[in-house]
């Protein structure tokens, strides 16, 4: 499967990694311009902003730049920024211009469309994802606070060592305190989804991976995660606390949640603690 094939964000990932290892060497673009059928779209690691948002806004827009390519003298727009992948030449910016184009083209009033001016981006495909969502954040169209935290999450996804949080500041324009949460938010989406973290991560928005807690990411044994993943944590910060000293682990709950000790007696009513073996309460 190729970039272009992939269905999934970590699909597009891997495969253009896997381009950028086993590809040819960059061939040379004549006039700084390429023809609009040589240049390769994949919005899912290069479209920071959701498409399928503000559809309204986006169309007009598109619909703006399709007249100015009709009012140019030589019906251009200013470059697209193009990356070398090891096969394709990829745009990292200018979605919407390359999206007036095809409708320029299919519209057929001018005869002969000329090549589409390009910008080349040099350099890693890592330095590809940092340099399109800073020339997104920064574009006339500016990315929603939603795009830019989506962004951002993605980057933290991804665990580049490369991607520091200046790097994903400075490329999203996300607080570095909100990147230090995350990565914390990252650490617990490993605990509770060990085995597909890294596609539910980069799946997922920034808002849905927040509710992990209170609303699990997919349905299968959810609550069984949870309680694994609470275990864990339960442990990490108590030890054997709770175990040797009961009563005050009990005053403690009593103090953060009386509500909650409440629910916990009605969790432990006789009927209930009677279909637990003795062993089972030994720490």
């Amino acid at each position: 499967m190729n970039a272009e094939q992939a269905s999934t964000l970590k699909e597009a990932m891997e495969a253009l990694e896997s381009e950028e290892k086993t590809g040819k060497k960059a061939p040379a673009i004549r006039g700084k311009s390429l023809p609009l059928g040589r240049i390769s779209e994949i919005p899912l690691v290069f479209q920071p902003r959701d498409m399928k948002t503000d559809i309204a806004n986006r169309d007009r827009h598109i619909q703006t730049l399709v007249t100015a390519i009709y009012n140019s003298s030589q019906n251009r727009l200013e470059p697209v920024t193009v990356w070398w992948s090891g096969q394709r030449w990829v745009v990292i910016d200018g979605h919407h211009r390359l999206e007036a184009y095809k409708i320029v083209k299919k519209q057929g009033k001018i005869k002969r469309l000329p090549p589409i001016p390009v910008e080349v981006l040099e350099g890693s495909f890592l330095l590809a994802v940092v340099e399109s969502r800073e020339r997104n954040s920064r574009d006339k169209r500016p990315m929603s606070g939603e795009d830019k935290s989506n962004s951002a999450w993605h980057m933290v996804a991804m665990e580049k060592k490369e991607y520091t949080k200046k790097v994903i500041h400075r490329a999203t324009g996300v607080s570095t305190a909100t990147v230090g949460r995350m990565r914390k938010q990252l650490e617990l989406l490993k605990e509770a989804y060990p085995s597909n973290w890294k596609e539910l991560a980069l799946d997922c928005s920034w808002g849905k991976v927040q509710t992990l807690d209170k609303e699990p990411l997919d349905n299968e044994d959810w609550e069984d995660r949870l309680v694994q993943q609470w275990a864990r944590r339960f442990s990490k910060t108590f030890g054997k606390k709770p175990c040797n000293q009961p009563e005050v682990f009990w005053r403690a709950l009593e103090v953060y949640s009386p509500h909650l000790v409440k629910r916990l007696k009605e969790c432990l009513a006789p009927e209930i603690l009677e279909t637990y073996d003795e062993e089972y309460f030994d720490c």
